[in-house]
């Protein structure tokens, strides 16, 4: 005995058609983009991923250094410990940097000098640096004329720059007398913009603050010019770093 199927109809008579069936379900437009996006954001995570591989084994290989710093000659004219006043205080000092790198050339972008004594600011200067270039395993030196700045003397507005930590304190050498000689140990902290080269592909910017401690300046009298004890270690130490 055969079975037999019958097509479901309606009220009229007609094939009922709506209620069975497979049905093609359409994908919204969203969806699309969202899978684009999603395809766009993995390519783009994927070079970045690559392009920081790359950058770290290139550091790895040119293994860039900190440059070297000290001071030559430091000259303070008008300073006298008993007055806290620094508006007639000046100076010159003359650094030199070295470049230790052998596949790395540096350039200095500007150089913020300033001179302090016991964790308060004296004079400063601020000097564009554009040319100043070190080749590699090179030497050079720059100077600069300090002055006083009324605006800042007013607002104390580098003693935070510098301030000495209470541990640090007592490695600061006490002041000395010898005769008519009176010598003052100074402290030079400097802020240093620079870009680091290495031909066309590898080029990193980056800036320092350098301390320069215990530079012993000796005057004659309260009213002779200062000049910077010879025969000392005058190297300077980078306290902190960061690339831009």
């Amino acid at each position: 005995m055969g079975l037999s199927y019958s097509t479901p109809t309606s009220a009229n008579g007609l094939p009922n058609t709506s209620s069975s069936g497979p049905q093609t379900v359409s994908r919204p437009p969203n969806s699309k983009c969202f899978a684009v996006l999603l395809r766009v954001s993995w390519v783009v995570l994927s070079i970045l991923i690559i392009i920081s591989l790359v950058m770290s084994i290139a550091w790895l290989i040119l293994n860039p250094k900190l440059p070297l710093f000290g001071v030559n000659s430091l000259t303070v004219s008008n300073f006298t410990l008993s007055d806290h006043d620094s508006r007639s205080v000046s100076g010159d000092i003359e650094i030199f940097a070295r470049n230790p790198n052998k596949k790395i050339q540096m350039y200095f972008n500007n150089v913020d000098i300033h001179l302090c004594y016991r964790g308060r600011h004296v004079i400063s200067v601020s000097s564009n640096m554009t040319g100043v270039s070190l080749d590699h395993v090179e030497n050079t030196a720059f100077g600069a004329a300090l002055k006083a700045n009324s605006r800042c003397f007013r607002k104390n507005c580098h003693n935070s720059l510098c301030s000495v930590k209470k541990k640090d304190f007592k490695k600061l050498r006490e002041n000395s007398s010898s005769g008519d000689d009176q010598a003052v140990n100074f402290n030079v902290k400097m802020l240093v913009s620079t870009t680091s080269r290495a031909g066309n592909w590898f080029t990193m910017k980056g800036s320092m603050v350098v301390s320069c401690r215990n530079l012993e300046v000796t005057f004659s009298s309260p009213k002779a010019k200062g000049k910077l004890k010879e025969g000392r270690d005058h190297n300077c130490q980078v306290r902190h770093f960061s690339s831009d």
